[in-house]
């Protein structure tokens, strides 16, 4: 816990009810010096202390600290790290390559005869989506470590360091979701319906 956010709910315990430095330090059998250093965040209370002051206040420890927990968990924000090393095909070439796909795949849902006048198009386009537009990589760096997310054929890999941490093995999906840690941060990247034309990593 931050000493500086518990040492504010003290001062702001202590003032609404009333209580100087010097009282309060009389109650709870502490020299005024120490009170004050509590308040200033260069200390913190023993469990003894914390006691004393749940009683005078007339509230749990939980709820004496429960402050410290919220602001905490407010400061708790997912960092979105900066994607700055991109290699691949251009987006125009993804482009040429999805357009005629989607438009393959439509006439195909049509009818039998598209499907037939459209099957050789569309396993053309497949093998071309699988060997240029899905071979794409994202770099970002983040506490002097590289993060990469390695698309290939079939498999999208999050790499920490050139370490493999997570693997999901997928042609076309919706969304997709990776995760690795470092120490003990999280490192989650998600990939969108948008066919590799963008990568996103947070930091939570």
């Amino acid at each position: 816990m931050e000493k500086n956010i518990i040492s504010k709910r003290l001062v702001k315990l202590r003032t609404e009810n009333g209580f100087t430095q010097k009282e309060l330090s009389v109650k709870l059998n502490y020299s005024d010096k120490v009170i004050s250093k509590w308040e200033r965040g260069e200390s913190f209370p023993n469990i003894i202390a914390l006691k004393q002051l749940s009683k005078l206040y007339n509230i749990s420890i939980d709820d004496l600290v429960s402050d410290e927990l919220e602001d905490n968990s407010e400061k708790i924000e997912t960092q979105e790290l900066v994607v700055n090393r991109v290699s691949g095909p251009s987006l125009f070439v993804k482009l040429s390559i999805l357009i005629p796909l989607a438009f393959t795949i439509f006439s195909i849902s049509i009818s039998i005869v598209a499907f037939l006048a459209s099957a050789f198009v569309f396993g053309i386009l497949m093998i071309v989506y699988s060997f240029v537009v899905a071979i794409t990589t994202f770099e970002a760096e983040y506490k002097g470590h590289i993060i990469r997310v390695v698309n290939r054929p079939k498999s999208l890999y999050l790499y920490i360091d050139n370490r493999v941490v997570d693997v999901n093995k997928v042609l076309f999906a919706m969304y997709i979701n990776l995760s690795g840690k470092i120490d003990d941060e999280t490192i989650k990247v998600s990939m969108t319906a948008n066919f590799f034309m963008n990568c996103s990593m947070v930091v939570e």
